[in-house]
């Protein structure tokens, strides 16, 4: 699926992609009759991390379905750190998120990055289990998520090539 940079329209479509993917990916966290998805200071982030972006603070890169009609996935990267990885639950398991990780690595390489940084909910089993398999190593604690019930998340480092 090709990519394309996101720009601050796309906002509202990413936050409706984060929300599709975390309340499936997340939900034993993040039960959603205990936990509102955080609409609002998603949206608010994602606005942030765009303008920033179009200002060459970072890199937003999406996929979209064939047509476009549809935000499915994407990748953001500012400093040393992998910001964002999402994939649409209906495209788990075809590859998208290897090639938008694979684009993270060569933003963050392209910034002069040679070691990124990604932080990952210690419960998120399956993002645990990619990131390791694309060779990114458990580097320790980095907090608490900013949001109740607050679980705690992993950092995970990796060498990266000069791109």
């Amino acid at each position: 699926m090709p990519l394309r940079p996101a720009t601050p329209d796309d906002a509202a479509a990413l936050t409706e992609l984060e929300r599709r993917t975390n309340t499936v990916a997340l939900a034993h966290v993040f039960d959603p009759a205990d936990h509102r998805f955080p609409v609002q200071d998603v949206r608010l982030r994602w606005d942030r991390l765009l303008l920033g972006a179009a200002a060459g603070e970072g890199a937003v890169v999406l996929a979209q379905t064939a047509r476009g009609e549809e935000v499915v996935g994407v990748a953001s990267t500012a400093g040393v750190r992998l910001g964002h990885l999402l994939v649409d639950p209906r495209h788990w398991g075809t590859g998208l998120a290897v090639g938008l990780l694979e684009q993270g690595e060569r933003d963050l390489g392209a910034a002069g990055v040679r070691r990124g940084e990604l932080t990952c909910l210690v419960a998120n089993a399956r993002a645990r289990a990619f990131y390791r398999r694309q060779g990114w190593e458990e580097a320790g604690d980095d907090g608490r998520a900013p949001w109740p019930p607050y679980p705690r998340q992993l950092r995970y480092e990796k060498a990266l090539g000069s791109s």
